[in-house]
């Protein structure tokens, strides 16, 4: 599956690169691509992390944004107040940045109340309570 989005997000980049369509970021979006490539790309092991390995994922964060953008898209398009409204307005980056922010603060407090859960409540699991 990694290897086939690979390989869909690299064509897509060079098409768009080739009909000269944001020029920029498709070559931004071309070098990403290469770069996961040769640093290993599909074939890089995931399960190599010793137990409880506090580690924030790329991938959650990226499957957050595709749901979001796509209930938020369809409701937009279903309910719009302007129905002449691009999808990307000009502050959608303004948008972007507040998503990721608010993405990575709930992930740090999701994952600083797991680690106090464990450390304060750990002794409950090891009594077989």
């Amino acid at each position: 599956l990694m290897f086939a989005a690979l390989v869909i997000a690299g064509g897509l980049s060079l098409v768009n690169i080739i009909f000269n369509r944001s020029r920029w970021l498709s070559s931004a979006a071309f070098l990403l691509v290469t770069s996961a490539a040769l640093l290993g790309g599909h074939k890089v092991p995931v399960h190599d992390f010793a137990d409880n390995t506090p580690y924030i994922g790329l991938d959650w964060f990226i499957l957050d944004l595709l749901g979001s953008a796509l209930i938020f898209i369809f409701v937009e398009k279903l309910f719009a107040l302007r129905r002449d409204q691009p999808i990307f307005r000009a502050e959608w980056q303004c948008d972007f940045h507040h998503f990721i922010v608010n993405h990575m603060v709930v992930g740090f407090v999701l994952l600083a109340t797991n680690l106090l859960v464990h450390r304060l409540f750990g002794w409950a699991a090891s009594d077989g309570i």
